[in-house]
């Protein structure tokens, strides 16, 4: 199952890369969410490091193995994920619109390798318009936040 969303951001392409990689800022927001991120790997953020994310999805608890899987300074981020009989890669790809404005499309490709995985992304598949809706939402709040974070250090 794969999940789109591209959004416009009012900042230069660097700016928005730097907040985006500042993974310590990333783990302080979805810790608000009541999202448990666990750093795995020591040392620098750099290709090949990971993290344990406890999360409750559709009523239960789950844990996702996240690990970087590249990291192009000003234009993309690969994470791949897996954990639940889920196995995923969420990108992140920026392009400069103009020296001001960067577009940030996100993507979210999932693959199931069990029953309980397959049972999971059945359900989300049943209801793809709204989880469609749900995440394109979520990216426009993230926006939003990027674009106010970007305002506060300018």
């Amino acid at each position: 199952m794969k999940l789109k969303s591209s959004e416009d951001v009012d900042a230069p392409i660097e700016q928005v890369f730097r907040l985006l990689s500042d993974i310590d800022n990333l783990e302080r927001l979805a810790a608000r969410r009541g999202v448990d991120v666990i750093r795995a790997s020591e040392g620098p953020i750099r290709e090949g490091s990971s993290w344990k994310v406890n999360f409750r999805l559709r009523g239960k608890d789950r844990s996702v193995d996240m690990e970087l899987q590249k990291l192009q300074p000003s234009n993309f981020i690969s994470v791949n994920a897996d954990g639940g009989g889920v196995s995923g890669v969420f990108a992140v790809e920026l392009v400069a619109l103009t020296p001001t404005c960067t577009r940030v499309r996100v993507s979210l490709d999932m693959a199931a390798s069990s029953i309980p995985g397959r049972l999971l992304l059945q359900s989300l598949k049943l209801a793809r318009s709204k989880v469609q809706q749900r995440f394109r939402d979520r990216m426009g709040k993230f926006a939003a936040v990027l674009e106010e974070r970007l305002a506060d250090y300018a």
